[in-house]
């Protein structure tokens, strides 16, 4: 009796691959940060950690050019992030006066809205949690993070700071 009790109790203890798994809620979109205190952060960051290799190794052999839209808009996915076309967008320049030009430039960001408080910025990096960290210390807001080519923020980084005084809209 005594055995098959401990055999009744071994099987009712959880086993690794029968752990409840968080899943958030459909209408929410996963952060750096739920992916870093989520049980399953590891598998996570590991998945992200080998995309990355693979975009390194298409960046690096060249069938994929580093600021190709295909890169930005997989990596978005993959991130779970929004994945914006900045060319020709209309930005207000309140909103634009809101990032110090010199963090757009060195960091390759652009502020595009303001969304509930929040800053909504276009970044080439959202890995670059020193820089986000920076920018919500700066402004005293939180950042609602999207993604695009380097390139293409670089060119509307430069169009926008360097247009006239007056509202882009």
């Amino acid at each position: 009796i005594k055995v098959m009790d401990m055999l009744r109790a071994s099987s009712e203890r959880p086993r690794l691959g029968n752990q409840p798994t968080i899943r958030p809620r459909p209408d929410q979109r996963p952060t750096l940060a739920s992916v870093v205190n989520n049980p399953e952060g590891a598998r996570m960051r590991a998945t992200l950690a080998f995309f990355g290799q693979m975009a390194a190794h298409f960046r690096e052999t060249g069938a994929i050019a580093p600021s190709s839209p295909i890169l930005a808009k997989a990596m978005a996915k993959a991130q779970g992030l929004e994945y914006i076309k900045v060319d020709g967008l209309e930005i207000p320049r309140t909103v634009i006066s809101l990032v110090p030009e010199s963090i757009a430039r060195d960091h390759a960001i652009l502020p595009i809205a303001e969304v509930d408080g929040m800053l909504k910025v276009v970044m080439a990096d959202p890995d670059d949690l020193e820089v986000i960290d920076k920018l919500q210390f700066v402004l005293n807001r939180k950042l609602k993070i999207a993604l695009a080519p380097r390139d293409a923020i670089v060119s509307a980084v430069k169009k926008h700071y360097e247009a006239p005084d007056e509202t882009m809209e």
